[in-house]
């Protein structure tokens, strides 16, 4: 259900409504998961400290290490096999994500509005926002995001657009 229509007064003067499915619920989860530079470079981090003890520490540091190596390989491999199970579970338990959603641009923000609710999220509001090929997240707390999919630019909306602002009132995507 992508239908837009042309505003007067908002930036590219368009509004677009959207449902997130399941399926889009589940891909978004995955781009918030997704692991940033300074996250890889931590890991990279630990790896060189847990590399170095093997090699270079008594036989008790060694099996502390291997233990920590190995314990830490299973604690990322069981997130990515529950994060999906638990994304879904979240979704079929959100009755609200599963209603249409407009969404508008504005000079002050993004407004999204449901059956339920109408929400004006503020430029400075919005503390971090990013994107793939899919989908571009709006984040107002570290953990908590709206999800904007970004086949509505097949409709008319001007996504591009949206990316430009945030990029102007936020900053580069993170």
């Amino acid at each position: 259900m992508n239908q837009t229509k042309r505003e007067q007064g908002t930036p590219g003067g368009l509004s677009a409504e959207f449902i997130i499915s399941e399926a889009d619920y589940l891909k978004a989860m995955k781009l918030f998961a997704r692991m940033t530079p300074k996250v890889w470079g931590v890991l990279g981090a630990l790896f060189v400290v847990i590399a170095l003890a093997v090699l270079l520490g008594t036989n008790s540091v060694r099996g502390v290490a291997i233990g920590g190596g190995i314990g830490g390989a299973i604690a990322l491999v069981m997130c990515r096999v529950a994060s999906p199970v638990l994304a879904r579970r979240h979704y079929r338990n959100y009755p609200a994500i599963k209603a249409p959603i407009r969404i508008r641009l504005q000079d002050d923000g993004v407004m999204m509005i449901s059956a339920d609710s109408r929400y004006l999220l503020k430029w400075q509001n919005i503390i971090k926002w990013r994107h793939n090929d899919e989908y571009v997240l709006l984040y107002t707390m570290p953990r908590l995001f709206y999800i904007v999919p970004r086949r509505l630019t097949d409709s008319g909306f001007d996504i591009a657009g949206l990316m430009a602002w945030l990029e102007g009132k936020v900053g580069p995507p993170r």
